[in-house]
């Protein structure tokens, strides 16, 4: 009997076609790649920018914090302006790109994830970009919103504690209570508008709904939550095991700091494709889910309902079909 299980479904198709894990950390390395080259860019545009005259020269090299201090004010003033035009439109950039490649790049894979299951591809590969498009606007959208929450939720702990003078432990603790809030809000959003964009591909339902995850939810409240803590779990246990690794390091590697550098940052990218890895098998398992249990396997030539003899009993009156014993000569 062929038993239904999304999760190891998810699994055998990520160690069957690792190709597939392989196109989505492209993708997701190489917008990473983009976003921290044009950061560390801009960092270095912006300090080769900064005005440093001979006063300036002078107070920082006294050594003195009072007069370094005063010299960073002076080479600082007026261009904390600059600076943020220019975050402000290299983030624009990154955002409008990252739609883009995360829409095709989703489509892509779900693609390769469809023909290794068997299924059918999309109808119309337009209207299926469209719907991308909108889901990771949204998912752009609801980022920035999230930040500016939690931004507020900071100014309003602040203001709270300065007007009406309660304890800094209570306002700290209203401050975690609201982040926290904004925490859990944020990841229930962003798991059902990512989770869409990947069943928005396979619904090939008439009637089309914007958040099928919603309506996967609803169907198969079960299976859905078991994988959610499923994957959560392998991923809480990947960060557990970096941050042991990563105190073993500064134990063993306190002194050698570029080698602790280097060994930290292999620890990352392994974490990444690890997770990755994860990521690609989850779709796989929710694409199970929404399509229901695999089909029992059919003979290879089996035939058909409508071809000749299907379905009809067997002569036994036939001399080789049939079932007794002919007579000795």
């Amino acid at each position: 009997m062929n038993s239904f299980s999304p999760i190891g479904a998810g699994f055998r198709v990520v160690f069957r076609r690792p190709s597939i894990t392989l196109a989505e950390i492209a993708w997701r390395w190489c917008f990473a790649a983009a976003a921290w080259i044009l950061g560390g860019a801009l960092i270095f545009e912006y300090l080769d920018s900064l005005p440093v005259g001979r006063a300036e020269t002078f107070l920082l090299r006294t050594g003195q914090p009072f007069l370094v201090w005063r010299a960073l004010r002076n080479v600082f003033t007026g261009s904390l302006l600059r600076f943020t035009e220019a975050v402000i439109l290299i983030a624009l950039g990154l955002t409008i790109a990252w739609i883009f490649l995360a829409s095709i790049g989703r489509l892509v894979v779900v693609r390769a994830i469809l023909n290794e299951l068997g299924m059918r591809e999309p109808f119309s590969r337009s209207g299926v970009l469209g719907a991308l498009f909108s889901l990771n606007f949204l998912r752009a959208a609801l980022l920035l919103a999230t930040k500016l929450s939690a931004v507020g939720a900071t100014l309003v702990a602040s203001s709270l504690w300065a007007s009406t003078h309660i304890s800094f432990g209570d306002a700290a603790r209203m401050w975690f209570l609201a982040w926290l809030a904004i925490s859990f809000m944020w990841a229930a959003l962003n798991w059902l508008l990512a989770t869409s964009t990947v069943l928005t591909v396979v619904d090939q339902s008439p009637v089309r709904s914007f958040l099928p995850a919603v309506r996967m939810l609803q169907q198969h409240p079960g299976p859905v939550l078991a994988t959610v803590i499923s994957f959560g779990i392998l991923q809480m246990l990947g960060i557990a095991a970096i941050c042991g690794a990563t105190l073993s390091l500064l134990a063993a590697l306190g002194g050698h700091l570029l080698a602790l550098l280097v060994l930290e940052f292999m620890l990352v990218l392994v974490y990444s494709v690890v997770s990755d890895f994860l990521h690609v098998a989850a779709m796989v398992a929710y694409i199970r889910i929404l399509k229901g249990e695999e089909p029992a396997i059919r003979p290879l030539f089996a035939p058909e309902s409508g071809s000749p003899g299907y379905g009809q009993a067997i002569d036994r009156d036939e001399v080789i079909l049939s079932d007794l014993p002919l007579p000795a000569i």
